[in-house]
């Protein structure tokens, strides 16, 4: 019993230099990220706000240039058509006619108009494939951010693995090796490992030559203030609805089209040269015209399906509206929800390392007490901070993506909503 004392005894204290060495090595490893972060600080690093101002402005620039143009000039000749016949077959006779079919002013300033609709509705439809790529840079943001903060956690994940792999071998020279609890902890290290090596690969594809600086990302705390302000619940017009509301105006002004040339009463205007006859009583020239007369029901079936189409599309603005609505309801309580869940986990945890600590405490008073339980107390905070990481993540994923449903991500002008 003696003996099993004094053995007792010795581990304790080699545990306690143990623990001496280690936070003596802890401050140096201070002072070396001292001398790293200051060499880093001279490496070039990119934050929120530099991130997606690149990338806004390099969407202006591309819808600026994108921009859909016609040059296109209406005639007031809608057709125009060269007629040759011969009799008999003697060419010496041959007779020609020259018919042109007008267009009255009204049809060329209704054409006119229809083609700045259809330049709009090309510029509208770049616009949407612009936004689509703004919207891919704030996830590509979030993804970085994501990669960057989980890196640090496994990390510190990583050292108290190690830590308690080296109190179990220093144990383990005293009888007391646990083999099981060695073996988890070996492979705790090794799936440390190969997550960090994957993570860090992942911000070499992101960030190859520069560090990311989240020290002006917007925070959770504040995402909620936005969401439950009136700043985002400003309605805004969305694409859908311009891109509807375009389509209306093109279909009044086909409709307008289709009318106009029902009620033009002259069809066309022809000039017919006889031939060089050698007879001087045969006409050489004549001038003819046709003329419509008009149908009460000439024409309306084009028109009648234009005003189907119409009603159609009127139908179809107030169903996607309401549909609008009912999704962007849903998912401003998705991300309320996920705001609340944040702040009970936070709030669970805190009481849950508060009860923790005290138990740490008293069971580090008692004689022949290890660093395990401190060691693996701590590893279970850092998969705490990995787990409020996930939510955050998900908030931040969330809101994002409710600024796009409303299309508020991508109102001019433009501002960064991730942006502290």
């Amino acid at each position: 019993m003696i003996g099993n004392d004094q053995d007792r005894f010795v581990a304790i204290a080699r545990l306690r230099s143990f623990m001496a060495s280690r936070v003596a090595s802890l401050s140096i490893l201070l002072i070396l990220l001292l001398f790293v972060s200051i060499s880093l600080s001279a490496q070039s690093t990119i934050s929120t706000a530099t991130f997606i101002k690149q990338h806004i402005q390099a969407f202006q620039k591309q819808i600026n240039s994108t921009a859909a143009s016609s040059s296109l000039q209406t005639s007031w000749l809608k057709d125009m058509q060269l007629r040759t016949k011969t009799k008999d077959f003697d060419f010496e006779q041959q007779s020609y006619t020259l018919r042109v079919s007008p267009n009255s002013k009204s049809i060329r300033k209704a054409e006119v108009q229809l083609i700045r609709q259809l330049q709009e509705a090309a510029n509208l439809d770049q616009y949407a494939y612009g936004a689509i790529f703004l919207k891919m840079a704030y996830e590509d943001w979030l993804a970085i951010y994501d990669v960057s903060q989980s890196i640090q956690l496994y990390k510190k994940l990583l050292t108290s693995y190690q830590d308690i792999e080296t109190v179990l071998l220093e144990l383990g020279q005293f009888n007391n090796l646990n083999i099981k609890d060695l073996l988890k902890v070996q492979r705790d290290i090794t799936d440390a490992e190969i997550i960090l090596q994957t993570l860090q690969k992942e911000i070499d594809y992101y960030l190859p030559d520069q560090q990311a600086d989240f020290s002006d990302i917007i925070s959770v705390e504040s995402i909620e203030q936005l969401v439950n302000g009136a700043s985002l619940a400003v309605k805004n017009i969305r694409q859908a609805d311009q891109r509807n509301n375009l389509k209306s105006t093109m279909l009044a002004s086909e409709l307008a089209i289709k009318e106009l040339e029902d009620k033009q009463w002259l069809d066309f205007v022809q000039v017919e040269f006889g031939g060089p006859y050698g007879d001087p009583f045969k006409e050489k020239i004549s001038i003819g015209a046709g003329f419509r007369i008009p149908q009460a029901k000439a024409g309306q079936l084009a028109i009648e399906e234009i005003k189907i189409e119409q009603d159609q599309l009127e139908r179809k603005i107030r169903t996607e509206r309401a549909i609008q609505e009912e999704k962007t309801n849903r998912k401003k309580q998705a991300l309320l929800a996920l705001l609340e869940k944040g702040k009970l986990f936070k709030t669970l945890t805190n009481r849950q390392n508060t009860k923790a600590a005290e138990i740490v405490r008293l069971a580090t008073q008692a004689e022949g007490a290890t660093p395990l339980l401190m060691l693996n107390t701590n590893v279970e905070k850092i998969k705490q901070q990995l787990d409020l990481l996930k939510i955050e993540i998900e908030i931040y994923e969330s809101y994002i993506d409710y600024l796009a449903l409303t299309e508020q991500l991508f109102k001019r002008p433009f501002k960064n909503y991730l942006l502290n």
